[in-house]
């Protein structure tokens, strides 16, 4: 018993993962500042994944009492994983978010050899709906410290557009499509339109408008809400795959 219960820590300890990186912003997208430091990742993006994507739910209170000074995490997905629990636990919510990528940070590896980003939808503040940021890092790329105050003083952090259509029980928030974050309202317009048809959303060059990691396979993370930001939710996955918005 004593040698089985080893083995299956051990296990666990190999199958943590970690997620670093680096920013490229959609529509005028500029180069990835770093290439990975992790070597033997496979960037082929033609290869068919396993997988089911899948969507989750999480309240915009943060784990600790936000205040009018502090940065919240509300969301975050790495690779094709929902890691929302995992960062608010490992990240400090608190004045200032340190994100420490060297030399790994602890999220589950669902994606073993292949690079993958880091997408945080963060709060500044205590109000649901004000001052919401997206921060994105991809692997092998340094530490980072994410601050209140103006967005522009935290690396990788762009504050959330509302581009596109968006009713009282629908509304996109953020959409991120590889190491980039997409600002191209007609991409907004097509995510409201599945949504709005219950169709499921593609996650593909095609349907994102561009490539934003040329020979990388990607993923993609569309935090929205359905309640007026009482609630945050996000659907994620690999390219190649699909997903459906959850409006209930």
């Amino acid at each position: 018993m004593i040698i089985l219960v080893a083995l299956v820590l051990i296990g666990v300890a190999v199958g943590v993962g970690v997620a670093v990186g680096t920013k490229k912003h959609g529509g005028s997208s500029t180069s990835l500042a770093a290439e990975s430091a992790t070597a033997g990742l496979s960037n082929n993006p033609s290869l068919s994944f396993t997988g089911t994507p899948t969507s989750s739910i999480q309240s915009s209170s943060s784990t600790s009492s936000p205040t009018s000074t502090s940065l919240s995490v509300l969301s975050a997905v790495y690779g094709a994983s929902d890691v929302t629990d995992t960062a608010k636990s490992i990240l400090p919510q608190k004045e200032n978010i340190f994100i420490p990528t060297e030399p790994t940070l602890p999220f589950p590896d669902s994606w073993f050899g292949y690079r993958k980003c880091l997408a945080l939808l963060l709060r500044y503040g205590s109000v649901d709906n004000q001052d919401l940021r997206t921060f994105i890092a991809c692997e092998g790329t340094g530490n980072y410290t994410l601050v209140p105050g103006n967005v522009s003083l935290s690396p990788n952090t762009e504050a959330t557009t509302n581009l596109g259509p968006s009713t009282s029980t629908f509304h996109i928030i953020s959409v991120i499509w590889g190491p980039t974050e997409i600002r191209d309202s007609n991409i907004y317009q097509k995510l409201f339109d599945c949504a709005s048809k219950s169709q499921a959303v593609s996650f593909s060059n095609e349907f994102f408008g561009q490539d934003t990691w040329n020979g990388t396979a990607k993923s993609a993370a569309v935090f929205y809400t359905t309640d007026n930001f009482s609630t945050v939710k996000n659907i994620f996955g690999r390219e190649g795959q699909n997903a459906s918005f959850s409006l209930l």
